[in-house]
């Protein structure tokens, strides 16, 4: 099998296999990414920062808004982590606690979708060490016992 040249366009002359497939994805890449810059931000967002500035203000009556348009997202990010949906359903609902609790902290005209997911994230993360301690303590509390037995 002949290995062909590259043309300079494509990295230059190179026998590498992995040298040509590196050049080509590099270049096929930015082709088709379009720049991060022309993402639409999506109209929703705007309006579920608004009412969570109406919400942090003291509005109760936002709360139902940032719920409606949060709570999926929140939801779907969890139960793709996790892999539970009743964890998921718990830690939703304790994020939103989170966020009523800490609603006067929130800095008003930032956007939600990040402080809401920090502190799902958070709860997540929370979530799995108290599942690995509880796992290690079972386990460790029937080899103590099977032990004893024999």
């Amino acid at each position: 099998m002949e290995l062909l040249r590259l043309p300079a366009v494509w990295g230059g002359d190179t026998d590498s296999l992995l040298e040509r497939g590196r050049s080509w994805f590099f270049l096929r890449a930015r082709e088709e990414i379009p720049a991060v810059e022309s993402r639409p931000v999506r109209a929703d967002n705007h309006a579920l920062d608004l009412a969570m500035d109406r919400y942090a203000g003291g509005a109760d009556a936002a709360f139902s808004e940032v719920y409606d348009a949060l709570a999926p997202r929140l939801y779907g990010y969890l139960v793709r982590q996790i892999r539970n949906p009743g964890v998921a359903e718990e830690l939703v609902q304790q994020t939103f606690l989170h966020m009523h609790r800490a609603r006067g902290q929130f800095v008003r005209g930032a956007p939600v979708l990040p402080w809401a997911f920090a502190i799902a994230r958070r709860l997540l993360v929370d979530q799995v060490r108290r599942h690995k301690r509880e796992v290690l303590s079972t386990t460790s509390d029937e080899g103590i016992a099977d032990a004893a037995q024999s």
